[in-house]
């Protein structure tokens, strides 16, 4: 009696044979249920995890950083200007070639020069013919010239002398003091 309320509930939520296959057709069977099981659990093991996130994350830049690079790069306007003041490429090269030619012409100016001066050789061959014309060797030559006098003992000496026009204005005033008969 005390469960005949609820038994007249359930009289009344009974289904029929055909509502009870249609209801269970869209269920799912236990094959599809553990394949789709299988699929979740396969795609969350191919999850990419925090720490590969967090490693792809710092190659990239902030917004700020990069507005901050954009900003500090030259304008075209300014990469155009220094193009234009750029010496060219024909301006450069007739540079390069003035300096060449300088070059060659001081180059050709040394080997001039060069060619003008003894070479060791000649300088050889000049002191065979001082040794064989004095009868000296050089050592005795320049034993010999060390004691004839410098240039500098020539200049002192010369300093020391007297000057010509003081010895004839001496001399004119001593013949003026000279009575003759």
């Amino acid at each position: 009696m005390f469960l005949s309320p609820f038994n007249d509930s359930f009289s009344l939520l009974k289904a029929s044979k055909v509502e009870l296959t249609n209801g269970l057709s869209t269920k799912v069977n236990i094959a599809d249920f553990s394949k789709t099981i299988a699929e979740l659990g396969t795609s969350v093991n191919n999850k990419v995890s925090s720490d590969e996130i967090k490693i792809q994350l710092r190659d990239y830049t902030l917004r700020s950083e990069l507005q901050y690079a954009l900003g500090s790069k030259p304008s075209f306007e300014e990469v155009r200007d220094l193009i234009q003041h750029k010496p060219g490429t024909l301006e450069l090269r007739s540079e390069l070639s003035d300096v060449a030619k300088s070059l060659t012409d001081k180059l050709n100016n040394l080997e001039a020069r060069m060619n003008g001066l003894a070479t060791q050789k000649e300088i050889a061959n000049l002191k065979a013919v001082i040794d064989s014309r004095s009868g000296l060797n050089t050592a005795e030559l320049n034993e010999i010239l060390e004691g004839k006098a410098n240039k500098q003992s020539v200049a002192n000496a010369l300093q020391k002398k007297a000057n010509r026009a003081d010895v004839d204005t001496v001399l004119s005033q001593k013949l003026d003091k000279v009575i003759f008969f």
